[in-house]
């Protein structure tokens, strides 16, 4: 799941919040988030009452029972890789990756999940490592896309006004000033799209390590070991997605 455009994913009634000029700040960031977390609520409702229990069950195994090699995509949205079990929580297959994972153990060879794990708080992530770690066979992989801190500030402090236009471009509508400062996109990155804890190398890898994975390595985006993986990502992602982006492997 790339970075959406807030346009898009932010709910007209908020968008109204949002852009009053009228409404302290601490008031409209309360009030947007109320209705995020209602409307998120009665959508999550809605895939477990639809696709969750023995819908997801029966389609997990008959996947399991044919799948080679048992590749996994967790907070998938709209995007589905082939090949892959492709699962969001608001979804047809929905899988909450803050609660113990529907696979055995040794079971997985391949999963991946793109701009998904800076939407939990990081006792959740820590929880996510600990049972990807469980169901991956051994020597199996964990690829991790997400946006980082350390990339954030070297693009806008590091690369120019160009690359900071770019980046800020979809927030335009919501910005109360007339100029751009690296300081808007850094606190539009930790404070929009319901991000919960944002990462670098240093803390992916030290929580990778402590959840018992063997190895962790910063890779390009683009430069992923699965062939079908990589195609995928050619194909679908954006210059926006690769700025904001870094991509790590962990090992089994």
């Amino acid at each position: 799941m790339g970075r959406p455009d807030p346009k898009s994913t932010i709910s007209f009634p908020q968008r109204l919040i949002l852009q009053n000029r009228f409404l302290a700040e601490d008031t409209k960031s309360i009030l947007s988030s109320v209705l995020r977390f209602l409307a998120l609520r009665l959508r999550e409702s809605r895939a477990r009452i639809l696709h969750g229990h023995v819908v997801r069950k029966r389609r997990i195994h008959a996947f399991m029972a044919q799948a080679l090699p048992k590749r996994l995509h967790f907070g998938a949205g709209s995007e589905i890789i082939p090949g892959f079990l492709n699962s969001d929580m608001l979804g047809n297959l929905p899988i909450n990756i803050c609660r113990k994972l529907p696979f055995g153990d040794d079971q997985i060879d391949l999963i991946y999940t793109s701009h998904l794990v800076e939407h939990v708080h990081k006792e959740d992530f820590k929880f996510f490592l600990r049972e990807t770690r469980r169901i991956l066979k051994p020597r199996g992989a964990h690829i991790i896309a997400t946006p980082t801190i350390e990339k954030a500030a070297t693009n806008v402090y590091g690369n120019g006004i160009d690359v900071l236009s770019t980046l800020m471009e979809p927030h335009r509508p919501f910005m109360q000033e007339d100029f751009l400062c690296p300081a808007h996109y850094l606190n539009h990155l930790m404070r929009w799209y319901d991000h919960k804890w944002l990462y670098d190398k240093c803390l992916i890898s030290g929580l990778a390590l402590e959840a018992d994975y063997s190895q962790v390595e910063s890779v390009s985006n683009f430069d992923v070991p699965d062939a079908d993986l990589r195609g995928h990502l050619i194909q679908t992602k954006d210059v926006v997605w690769d700025l904001e982006t870094e991509t790590f492997i962990l090992t089994k």
